[in-house]
């Protein structure tokens, strides 16, 4: 959480994020929701409805609307966690 607070931050102070940094922030949500999965046993359901809401079409958003929409996913995730005795 903290390299993509600092990532959102970045952009903040008007760092202009490439399609590059884009596909490796989806790459690393994608990685985190699995492995989210995996140790939370979640149902399948759960799961799938969870990652479409926080892994939308690429063009959806653009770089910089990318990185603070992985921040967002995990503080959500953190949250989730805490309030499932994790």
């Amino acid at each position: 959480m903290k390299d993509a607070q600092e990532l959102v931050d970045a952009v903040s102070r008007r760092r202009v994020l490439t399609d590059r940094d884009l596909g490796r922030i989806r790459d690393l949500m994608r990685e985190d929701c699995i492995a989210w999965r995996k140790r939370y046993d979640l149902l399948p359901s759960a799961y799938c409805e969870e990652r479409g809401r926080w892994i939308v079409d690429e063009q959806a958003l653009s770089p910089n609307q990318w990185a603070q929409q992985q921040l967002d996913w995990l503080e959500v995730e953190r949250d989730w966690i805490v309030s499932h005795g994790g």
